[in-house]
């Protein structure tokens, strides 16, 4: 069937599906009118049995895709794509295709969903299903069916099939693996693939449809539970922009996920993304005023083909409900037409049908249905609230509220001296403490100076910002900076703290010991005003750590007014105090894992801990991210096997740490396996949805991916998280400057300033992005940037790489020469600095130390492949340092490398052209430094190229405009 005409005949095909027998010959005629080809072709599916949809009930579903005929597949059971799917079975067949069981070599179980060959050649429906990936991949939390990959194959679907590569830029002097982003084939390639697939999570279950129609209406409790669960992946997907258009209780998999059956929304085939008001762009290849969805939900707007909403979805959602707690449609008929005329019409109220049902369910339905979607709910959230049965409070007008405020004070500086703590503490909180609460723990002083007791400080110090970081704020503007950045910035007073990162509210204080008594004194103030909000004292006779700290988050929250009734797994410690104690005084040590022997320090303490509680799941997840640091430090890979091994332990005792996700992640980041990167940071953020190092890290793993409108995507969103922090600014701004988009980094980097105006490492970005600017009436700014950055913090070996390169731009070789070796006094092991420096030593023509530098690359080089094998950024280095050693057999191997890896990155063209040049080769030197410069290379690059110096001029290079 042509794949046009399919688009059209879809959704009344299913709802011909859904319509008795008898019923269905007239209903085709009502639903196609004068079309006759469209209801031969919807009558030709029944004749020839296309129509059966049947299913075992008990069969795992993928969790994306409407299934209709069923097909025998074109995949095998046995047979391996790429070497890494497994095919186990097929599942069902749908209009773009079949879904498999399928095993992951890399992941595991998963679904995939093959895409049929007719549509695969047609480019647009192809456009269709690479928007459905990029349209769910927008999308995460424990509610939403989470996607992988989608794959693009040549040369047949069989173990030999080739995935083709997406072209990305990588930053400019920063190693990158070039994964290869298969859905977007090379230049010059033909666009009609053998073969595309999807990989996406295997959700083991039912269809909520398939519940129902089993085991009938939903009790009311249950119904309660999975309709808030069913809003909160609904408002996951509106909050990323998107609207559904098909949602339906086919749509939602009741899938087990950690023993407990949870909804999880499916199918963005049809989905459409707001990209501002009033702009739309849908996944489905239709014209303006094109109907799709399936009748039965669709709300009346979409039957009008008009334009849709969030709100639209909320009528389907109102549908769905109605279905879960009667089994029913509100509105039933035998044609789409007469469905629509139905939508303006009353419906039979649910709790009539049912009788324990609340009749809270009739106005929450009623409303989700009303006929103009302005006066329905405008989001999935609201329908939650009205399901709990919440209420708008009523705020007093504006006019007045001060007069209010003034007598409230007059009262309550009546009461307060009779009031108990808790009461005291919390109207304190009420009315000093400020709307946005940006928090931070300034370390604890301590009167003793043993290292060991320092460390349980800096411990407790840590373990206190992170209890506090769960803490629910009602107007989610509570965030907690890391107790590692306090501490690394010597943040030690409020105004401090104000300054480098904008905390609004500072918690300063002491822990004196005396024997096994603690006492702990705690102060909350207001940066902005410099004043104390509160104080509170907490003493244990016994020195029970973990009781003295949930003591202390409880009065800090009451001083602060936000609830503690909300605190994530991750705080839960040992059972046994002294397990605690040897817990906080590891943390400690990790917080200071720069100081010579504290990471050995904190895997003997943690290690301690645990073996007094081996069920202490947070303090293996510590021993892990211990191990991954030590690996950082010393770039033994043998860490990393610990590291995974520890996490294995944490997540087989506790599968809810974020903390545990989060540093696999880091560790798959480390050896360039960035999907599964990708993986570890998004089941941290099912576990925990506003985290945002989980998400910003999910970004990162994207862009090194190549995943490019993912990891822009992510990283706005991780600003939304937390939007008065510098840090996830900042992370943008090297975003948008490592892929040519340097004034888009600026603007970042001046938005982190504004909120941390003594931010070296931040100045120091700015700088170089001054340069990537290339423009030479702003290398002023970026000198300004740097050298403040430099005035900061002297120690900043980054601040000098960026000055040091732009004064090779500027052809000031020796400053350059200079700038880099305060570099490298500072950080000796980073082999950019090294060729950084390299560079202005070749045209400074000091041979002896251009090969000193050589030679104190290619160890590291070396040691950066051997972790990463998929850097294209350290191959082609490699190939420039073997080149100017004439060691040929490596030089091409390596260049190969490089060029397979990233064959449309102008770096590595360039990289290519140096090394030919080098080679004696000035044909294909020219070749591919025309390429690069086809693809982004800038003309100040070229010009500050030692290596490239005699093709200055020559009249076959097509210099790009400056």
């Amino acid at each position: 069937m042509d794949p046009e005409l399919w688009q059209r005949i879809e959704p009344l095909y299913r709802a011909a599906l859904q319509t008795p027998p008898e019923k269905r010959s007239s209903y085709i005629a009502g639903a196609c009118g004068s079309d006759a080809a469209l209801r031969h072709e919807l009558e030709r599916l029944f004749e020839t049995g296309s129509g059966d949809t049947s299913l075992d009930p008990h069969t795992p579903g993928s969790g994306t895709g409407e299934f209709i005929p069923r097909s025998t597949g074109t995949l095998t059971p046995g047979q391996v794509l790429l070497g890494r799917f497994n095919i186990v079975g097929l599942l069902g067949s749908g209009g773009m295709g079949d879904v498999y069981e399928a095993t992951d070599l890399e992941l595991g179980r998963i679904a995939l969903k093959t895409i049929r060959g007719h549509i695969a050649g047609n480019p647009e429906m192809l456009s269709r299903f690479k928007k459905e990936v990029q349209l769910a991949r927008k999308v995460s939390g424990p509610h939403v069916c989470r996607i992988h990959e989608l794959f693009v194959i040549s040369g047949g679907a069989g173990s030999d099939g080739r995935v083709t590569p997406s072209p990305r830029t990588p930053p400019y002097g920063t190693p990158t693996s070039n994964t290869p982003s298969p859905a977007t084939p090379p230049p010059g390639e033909s666009e009609a693939p053998d073969a595309v697939f999807l990989t996406m999570e295997f959700l083991e279950g039912l269809t909520l449809s398939d519940t129902i129609t089993q085991s009938g209406p939903l009790a009311p409790a249950e119904a309660q539970k999975l309709a808030l669960a069913i809003c909160d992946g609904l408002g996951m997907i509106h909050s990323a922009g998107i609207v559904h258009r098909d949602l339906k209780s086919r749509n939602i998999m009741v899938a087990m996920r950690n023993g407990v059956p949870t909804p999880v929304l499916m199918d963005f085939g049809l989905a459409l993304e707001v990209v501002g008001r009033g702009a739309q762009v849908a996944t489905t290849i239709t014209g303006p005023g094109a109907i799709v969805g399936t009748p039965d939900y669709m709300a009346p707007e979409q039957f009008q083909g008009r334009h849709v909403t969030p709100a639209t979805d909320v009528y389907a959602l109102g549908i769905i409900l109605y279905e879960m707690v009667t089994g029913k449609q509100p509105f039933s008929a035998p044609t789409p037409f007469e469905n629509a005329v139905l939508r303006g019409r009353p419906f039979v109220p649910p709790s009539s049908l049912k009788k324990q049902l609340p009749r809270r369910w009739d106005e929450v339905i009623r409303k989700c249905l009303q006929f103009d979607p302005a006066l329905r709910y405008q989001s999935a959230a609201a329908v939650a609230d009205a399901l709990r049965g919440r209420r708008v409070v009523v705020s007093f007008p504006h006019k007045g509220r001060w007069a209010i405020y003034a007598a409230l004070a007059l009262v309550l500086g009546l009461l307060t001296a009779s009031i108990m703590p808790a009461v005291r503490q919390r109207v304190h909180g009420m009315i000093f403490s400020s709307r946005q609460k940006h928090i931070a723990v300034l370390p604890l002083d301590f009167v003793s100076e043993d290292a060991q007791t320092e460390a349980l400080g800096n411990g407790l110090m840590d373990s206190l910002s992170g209890e506090l970081s769960n803490l629910s704020a009602g107007d989610q503007a509570l965030w907690v900076i890391p107790a590692s950045e306090v501490r690394n910035k010597n943040v030690k007073d409020a105004a401090g703290a104000l300054r480098q990162f904008g905390a609004t509210i500072v918690v300063k204080g002491s822990v004196q010991r005396q024997g096994m008594a603690v006492h702990l004194a705690l102060t909350v103030i207001d940066t902005k005003k410099m004043r104390q909000i509160g104080f509170t004292e907490v003493d244990s006779a016994t020195g029970d750590m973990e009781g003295i700290e949930n003591e202390a988050v409880e009065r800090l929250g009451r001083l602060m007014n936000v609830s503690s009734s909300s605190i994530s797994s991750e705080i839960v410690g040992p059972t046994n105090p002294a397990a605690y104690e040897d817990y906080l005084t590891g943390l400690g040590y990790i917080e200071r894992y720069d100081k010579p022997g504290y990471l050995d320090l904190a895997i003997a303490s943690l290690n301690k801990a645990v073996a007094t509680d081996d069920h202490f799941a947070l303090g293996l997840a510590k021993i892990a991210e211990a191990y991954r640091l030590k690996y950082q430090l010393d770039r033994d890979a043998h860490w990393l096997v610990e590291a995974q091994s520890y996490c294995a332990r944490a997540v087989a005792i506790d599968p809810h740490l974020p903390a545990v996700f989060i540093t696999l992640a880091r560790i798959h980041e480390s050896t360039g396996k960035y999907d599964l990167a990708v993986q570890e940071f998004q089941k941290a953020l099912d576990i925990d949805p506003r985290n945002s190092d989980a998400l910003t890290g999910l970004a990162k793993a994207d862009d090194n991916a190549g995943r490019l409108v993912e990891a822009e995507a992510n990283f706005k969103r991780a600003i939304a998280l937390r939007p008065d922090y510098w840090d996830v600014y900042e992370e943008l701004g090297n975003f948008y400057d490592s892929h040519g988009k340097s004034q888009l980094a600026i603007e970042q980097y001046r938005k982190a300033i504004a909120l941390t105006p003594d931010n070296e490492q931040v100045y120091a970005n700015l700088g170089g992005a001054y340069v990537n600017l290339e423009d030479p009436k702003l290398y002023g700014e970026g000198e300004n940037a740097l050298k403040k950055s430099i005035e900061l913090s002297p120690e900043n070996y980054a601040a000098y790489t960026n000055l040091g390169y732009l004064y090779t731009v500027e052809q000031r070789y020796a400053e350059a020469a200079a700038a880099n070796e305060h570099a490298l006094q500072i950080n000796d092991k980073d082999y950019r600095v090294w060729a950084n420096a390299l560079a202005a030593y070749e045209w400074l023509h000091e041979g002896q130390k251009a090969a000193f530098a050589r030679q104190k690359m290619l160890p590291l080089l070396l040691e950066e492949e051997k972790l990463n094998p998929r850097d294209a950024q350290v191959e082609g280095t490699l190939a420039g340092i073997y080149a100017q050693e004439k060691e040929n057999d490596k030089v091409y191997s390596h260049l190969a490398s490089a060029l397979a890896l990233a064959p449309n990155d102008p770096d590595i063209l360039s990289t290519a052209a140096d090394v030919y040049e080098v080679m004696g080769d000035h044909r294909r030197a020219i070749e591919y430094l025309n390429q690069s410069f086809a693809l982004g290379h800038s003309r100040a690059q070229f010009l500050g190229d030692p290596d490239l110096i005699s093709l200055v001029g020559n009249k076959d290079i097509h210099l790009p405009r400056h």
